[in-house]
């Protein structure tokens, strides 16, 4: 009798086992990744975060407050922030939003991006390209830089995300505390690292001592000072001290020594109370 029960009471496990089953063509396919979104569009996570890793070291994250996949590939993003790891140092990049493109790993930040390196460095922009896995950002917008006390703004800008080595393409500004002003219509390149920049395309330096105009300018930078310690002018170089203007194919300025030395067939014009000019002094 006992085992008749027994009989009994475990077909009806079966039976409701197999009634709480889903019926073939129903199963939920497993299809889920590793940050939690299912294939497809129309998901929607209120935390979002991924990570890559190379040679067993953590090299980059991305975090949302919110997610919606809009395809397999594409992650709207809200309230971003990601971060870059390197043996130096440790870049953040936080956006208002953005897209995530997981096939890729490109990320198109929008509003109010700012990336800030651990040394101090800051990048300032409304929209924002970055690769975390090749370690690049890019972008056509406005972009602002400031590190130590050199201010940089310019249209258009790509380089790595630790801001050691940046080029802008156009409409560049240099605010160098307390009172130079370098500006150039073409492309800039900066290079901190070196304490070097390369400007090209009508280059003017403004200070309080004149001003320099050139068809293309390398600025050499003192680190420890922190001002220019000297200008390689090169094409058309004019320089302006109160009235009086020199004219070269190159001019080299020493900010220590305050000396300017003039190379390619120089003309000076110096005004005074009888306007005098001399031709050819000084060739090198």
């Amino acid at each position: 009798m006992k085992r008749l029960k027994y009989i009994l009471l475990f077909i009806c496990v079966i039976y409701l086992i197999s009634g709480c089953a889903p019926k073939p063509g129903e199963q939920e396919p497993d299809n889920m990744d590793d940050s939690g979104f299912k294939e497809g569009a129309g998901q929607k996570l209120l935390a979002f975060s991924l990570s890559g890793t190379e040679k067993g070291r953590k090299k980059w994250d991305i975090e949302g407050e919110s997610a919606d996949l809009l395809s397999s590939e594409l992650v709207e993003l809200s309230n971003i922030t990601g971060k870059t790891y390197n043996k130096e140092k440790v870049i953040t990049i936080t956006a208002d939003s953005g897209t995530l493109d997981r096939k890729s790993n490109d990320v198109k930040l929008r509003s109010n991006v700012v990336a800030v390196t651990d040394d101090g460095a800051r990048l300032t922009t409304d929209k924002l390209n970055w690769n975390a896995q090749k370690e690049e950002v890019w972008t056509k917008d406005i972009v602002k830089v400031e590190r130590d006390n050199i201010k940089v703004k310019g249209a258009g800008i790509e380089g790595h995300p630790n801001l050691e080595k940046v080029k802008f393409t156009r409409d560049v500004t240099i605010d160098i505390a307390p009172s130079t002003i370098i500006t150039c219509d073409g492309a800039l390149e900066i290079d901190y690292k070196q304490s070097v920049a390369y400007l090209n395309d009508n280059v003017e330096v403004i200070d309080e001592r004149g001003r320099l105009k050139a068809d293309k300018a390398r600025v050499y930078f003192d680190k420890e000072r922190k001002e220019i310690k000297k200008v390689i002018a090169e094409g058309n170089v004019s320089i302006k001290r109160d009235e009086n203007i020199t004219y070269s194919r190159k001019a080299i300025y020493y900010a220590d020594e305050a000396r300017i030395v003039l190379e390619g067939r120089p003309k000076f014009v110096i005004y005074s109370s009888i306007q005098e000019e001399s031709n050819g002094l000084n060739k090198d």
